[in-house]
């Protein structure tokens, strides 16, 4: 690899237009003598990658001036370390990166190119976000994961042999080259867009502007990030410090009551025992900020009881039906009723039943929590009490009711609001 960014193997040039390295920079090599394989390292990311080692080989420098120079780093790192950034080797050449590979233009318009990160997700549950540089009011961006080979990808719509799981301009999640979910929320320039790939789980949630738009289950290991640009300037920068707001959470598995069992990843929660009051909480807690929850209530037979609301950690050794002041618990009940630390507020409103979504919005910062029925506002507490470890929760009745953690939501009034308190807080 030359200082001119070209790549030679055996005597011949087989690229000449890779990045330039120059005083200051730290060039590495990585070879692998079982695949036969070389990647050369440019300041800590990969540029660079050959194939065909037959032999024993030793590292080397070739100068082509008098003072020169090089000194070894003997403690140097492993690469691809961190998050991951756009690759220089697995790219439309008409792709252009930046010297620090985290923005990506598209230099032509008679296709539809497509670039890869330098390291696929492979276990754990990973966020990955990019801010859109540039795209025309129209014009065509796909976002999302695809596997190894995605790259050689020039279709607007990508095939099915690449993998590509994405979320358009336009507004369509697409699978495999199929459309999955249309009429979502579009983006444009200045959006933040984002994906959370659970590996384990094998889900996807698609964000923008860090609010979750959409989810596909059954998905594939071990994909890339990946962008296809549909125009020329079409341009995108990757957030390597982003997180999710609005993280969409999980009921505990090891808090969760004997009387309880959670299926599909801990979203889901059933009254096994048919008995009692049990009371199921999230594994996050909160102090500040805003959060929230919303179930689809499943099976909840006529004059059934369920409680959705927030209460303090230790709320789930609560057996009754209204949970005592002690658990610091604000909720809403299957009959319309809401409750603050074991008190009913005002009169009965509207009930919920079997189908239902019932979520809430919590802000610390304010004290307050709004419930909602279907994306409906159905009441709202004040006043909370200060100073409390507060999780989501839902209470059980009398029967093998059931509830599902909805991972998109569908109370937009929740996300308008969201908007509106987070404009109140310096942090957002």
């Amino acid at each position: 690899y030359t200082s001119i960014g070209e790549v030679y193997n055996m005597g011949k040039r087989v690229s000449n237009d890779l990045e330039d390295f120059t005083t200051g920079d730290r060039m590495g090599l990585l070879v692998n003598m079982d695949a036969g394989s070389i990647t050369f390292i440019r300041n800590g990311h990969p540029v660079a990658f050959q194939t065909g080692i037959t032999c024993a080989v030793r590292p080397c420098v070739c100068f082509g001036y008098k003072n020169y120079q090089v000194s070894i780093d003997a403690s140097a790192k492993m690469p691809l370390l961190g998050a991951p950034r756009w690759d220089p080797v697995h790219r439309h050449k008409e792709l252009k990166l930046s010297r620090d590979y985290m923005t990506v233009v598209n230099k032509t318009f008679m296709a539809s190119p497509t670039l890869r990160a330098t390291t696929a997700f492979t276990s754990g549950a990973n966020y990955f976000e990019v801010r859109v540089v540039e795209v025309n009011l129209g014009g065509h961006i796909a976002f999302g994961l695809g596997n190894e080979e995605v790259y050689k990808n020039t279709a607007v719509l990508a095939p099915p042999q690449y993998n590509f799981y994405s979320y358009t301009s336009s507004g369509v999640i697409m699978v495999k080259g199929k459309k999955h979910i249309e009429d979502v929320e579009k983006y444009t320039k200045g959006d933040f867009i984002g994906f959370k790939y659970d590996v384990d789980s094998r889900f996807i949630i698609f964000y923008r502007n860090r609010k979750p738009i959409a989810e596909i289950e059954d998905v594939d290991e071990g994909l890339y990030p990946a962008m296809t640009f549909g125009n020329e300037k079409f341009s995108a920068t990757i957030q390597p410090n982003a997180r999710q707001r609005l993280e969409v959470p999980a009921f505990d598995g090891q808090s969760c009551p004997d009387e309880l069992e959670l299926y599909h990843y801990n979203s889901t929660c059933v009254n096994a025992s048919k008995t009692g009051f049990p009371t199921v909480r999230t594994m996050q807690a909160f102090r500040t900020g805003t959060f929230f929850l919303e179930v689809n209530v499943d099976p909840l037979e006529e004059g059934g009881w369920m409680l959705v609301g927030v209460a303090s950690v230790i709320c789930v050794r609560n057996k009754q039906n209204i949970p005592p002041e002690r658990f610091n618990s604000y909720a809403y009940a299957s009959s319309g009723e809401i409750f603050a630390l074991g008190e009913r507020q005002g009169e009965p409103k509207t009930k919920f039943n079997k189908g239902d979504a019932v979520g809430f919005l919590c802000n610390l910062d304010t004290r307050g929590i709004i419930f909602y029925i279907n994306g409906e506002q159905a009441g709202e507490v004040n006043d909370l009490a200060p100073h409390v470890e507060y999780v989501p929760m839902v209470s059980f009745g009398h029967g093998p009711f059931q509830v599902t953690i909805n991972k998109v939501p569908t109370i937009q009034k929740l996300f308008a609001q969201s908007d509106r308190l987070f404009k109140k807080q310096d942090s957002s």
